[in-house]
């Protein structure tokens, strides 16, 4: 866990960061697959966090990890001769702020067995829903690459209402370039402005053999979560987790199965 990287994240969060650092993360979030994904990581561990109400437990984890590397220093022993030397990206800071973070996730889950066996539907939303990262494409009409290119743009800086008609533009395009990935991100955007029944009706425009059909099956499951229609919603997490054609998305599908709530 880098500590520097989550504390920006949580300031992130709360609307903390100036513009310039703001830009500077939104622009390398979009950039590198490994640094959105540690970000989204860190956005729902602090969500969690902040939901089971302990407001101390961030505190605490960022005390224990620097007591984990104060003691990792004095403690080590003293190797003269053929000293191993771990490579940049991997050191003791790291490996000992990872002990913290396994650490946070073992309290979590006594909190979770102590509290409910079950969480509400608000509350697996908030851990497990995370938007999809976009791409951008070279396709055969420069037009549409021209339109999704700028789609993109505004998604990511979640312009979302320009974003939806960008995305509503190349759906209605003759040429049909991208429409299954238009009617994906035009879902994942009516869920970031909270319209969920015209998000899962853009999900429900993707055929079943396209190559979008889990994560459109996903984000519709999440949306009926949301919209506390539960029967459908575990429909689709035990279709998820069965089918296992993703196996993040059958794990975390298998996750929420244990912890849904009752239906009636």
């Amino acid at each position: 866990m880098n500590p520097e990287l989550y504390n920006q994240v949580i300031k992130y969060y709360r609307n903390q960061l100036s513009d310039e650092e703001k830009s500077q993360l939104e622009q390398k979030f979009q950039e590198d697959e490994n640094f959105s994904e540690t970000v989204r990581s860190y956005v729902r561990m602090y969500k969690t966090i902040q939901q089971y109400g302990d407001q101390q437990l961030n505190e605490k984890l960022t005390v224990l990890g620097k007591k984990l590397s104060t003691a990792q220093r004095s403690d080590a022993p003293v190797i003269k001769e053929k000293r191993f030397k771990f490579p940049p990206s991997y050191n003791s800071a790291f490996f000992y702020w990872t002990t913290a973070a396994a650490v946070l996730i073992l309290v979590l889950v006594f909190v979770f067995t102590r509290n409910n066996t079950h969480l509400s539907p608000d509350n697996i939303y908030q851990i497990y829903f995370s938007p999809q990262k976009i791409k951008t494409y070279r396709g055969d009409n420069q037009s549409v690459d021209i339109i999704w290119k700028s789609a993109a743009l505004a998604y990511g800086n979640r312009e979302f209402d320009k974003a939806a008609f960008l995305f509503e533009s190349i759906i209605n395009d003759s040429t049909g370039q991208y429409r299954s990935d238009a009617w994906l991100f035009l879902g994942i955007t009516r869920m970031e402005q909270s319209r969920f029944p015209e998000a899962i009706a853009a999900f429900e425009h993707i055929s079943p053999g396209s190559t979008m059909t889990e994560d459109a099956h996903w984000y519709m499951a999440l949306s009926y979560l949301k919209m506390n229609q539960l029967r459908k919603a575990k429909e689709l997490f035990t279709e998820i987790a069965q089918e296992k054609l993703s196996v993040n998305r059958s794990e975390d599908a298998a996750k929420i199965l244990k912890i849904f709530p009752p239906v009636e």
